[in-house]
């Protein structure tokens, strides 16, 4: 079957050179071939005779019909970089990429599957979070990714989304790293993060979350769905612990312990206080991820509500110099010259932060006194 020549709509008139008829299912009109400039973010894109290439035939690059001038649609979408395509069945024009057609199989959090059979690359989901950020929320999934293959996976063909229950799409995000590959070595797993953003009031319930591989065996290449991740709201945030509980918080591929807060005063002229929190931290074995985006937020919160202190660490490693990393085992978080002058003492606690992004989520309140 021929494809039909393709023509824009654009509101402006232009002179005319000649006239020709144009068919338009059982309608003839009477049309003519306008030699118009066609100028594209200030570059001249008029093509050479005042003619385009449409794959079948030479065609008239401008018509006029009316006092409105016509383009192809696809020349002004592939000289903007966008590829045009045409399905005769529905008669539908796509400008750049297609909507993905077709369902995926649903992978439920926790179940691994490979998105081809023939290549030893599994994918796991293992959870989703919902971060506040403020006019919006922030909803980040973390999939594992295990190659089993004896060569380098990549990764970088493979795309996500997120639908609401409604029908509304989000696009998602892979967090990468400046300097970072997009593969994943022999015999090793790697965590990726996909995130989007969502208005507030969706819960991460509401959503699905679409995996999908571009096959870029076909022109112009096309979005294969492989993959349909049902979202579970992620566990109530805010606990509220006493100095003494030691809760461990699965911030994946890494662990958190925190709790025994120890603290002392000293100078009792200034009444100074100390605190001191201890953080055990530790990581899924043979499970890589890049440089963290992930922080913790730990802040002291007087008796009234004000925040009188605050420090910040990465998880893992950082992308930040100026963020200190917690590494594997012990340590301790120490806030010091804290003056009962500037807070009252009754009621304080440590509030404690998962960041990611710009968005963060409160993981706990431990009391101290």
């Amino acid at each position: 079957m021929k494809k039909p020549v393709l023509w824009l709509l654009c509101g402006m008139a232009a002179g005319s050179v000649a006239t020709a008829p144009i068919v338009a299912g059982a309608e003839s009109l009477q049309v003519a071939i306008s030699n118009v400039k066609l100028m594209m973010n200030g570059v001249d894109k008029t093509p050479a005779g005042g003619s385009f290439w449409n794959g079948i035939a030479q065609v008239p690059a401008a018509l006029e019909y009316q006092g409105t001038t016509y383009v192809p649609v696809r020349y002004v979408s592939e000289a903007l970089g966008y590829p045009v395509e045409w399905e005769g069945t529905t008669r539908t024009v796509f400008i750049g990429s297609k909507p993905v057609v077709g369902s995926a199989p649903a992978l439920p959090i926790g179940q691994s599957a490979r998105p081809e059979q023939n290549v030893p690359v599994t994918f796991t989901p293992l959870n989703s979070v919902l971060y506040d950020t403020g006019d919006t929320n922030l909803v980040k999934v973390s999939v594992a990714v295990r190659n089993d293959d004896t060569k380098p996976f990549s990764f970088g063909a493979y795309q996500s989304s997120f639908t609401h229950r409604d029908g509304t799409q989000y696009t998602g995000t892979l967090y990468v790293p400046q300097g970072s590959d997009y593969q994943i070595d022999p015999k090793t797993t790697r965590v990726l993060q996909y995130y989007t953003t969502v208005p507030k009031g969706v819960a991460e319930s509401d959503l699905t979350f679409q995996l999908t591989k571009v096959d870029f065996s076909t022109y112009p290449a096309k979005i294969k769905p492989w993959a349909t991740v049902p979202l579970q709201s992620s566990a109530a945030n805010g606990t509220s612990y006493m100095g003494y509980d030691t809760p461990t918080f699965d911030l994946v591929p890494y662990q958190v312990q925190l709790g025994s807060i120890s603290s002392w005063s000293y100078d009792y002229k200034a009444y100074t206080q100390v605190y001191k929190l201890h953080v055990k931290t530790s990581k899924t074995d043979n499970v890589n991820a890049f440089p963290n985006a992930t922080e913790l937020i730990f802040e002291v919160v007087d008796g009234n509500g004000q925040s009188v202190a605050q420090t910040r660490y990465a998880v893992g490693t950082s992308t930040n110099a100026a963020v200190p990393v917690l590494g594997d085992g012990d340590q301790y978080i120490t806030f010091n010259n804290l003056t009962w002058s500037r807070y009252s003492s009754s009621g304080t606690k440590i509030q404690v932060y998962e960041a990611f992004q710009q968005g963060k989520r409160l993981l706990g309140a431990f009391s101290i006194n």
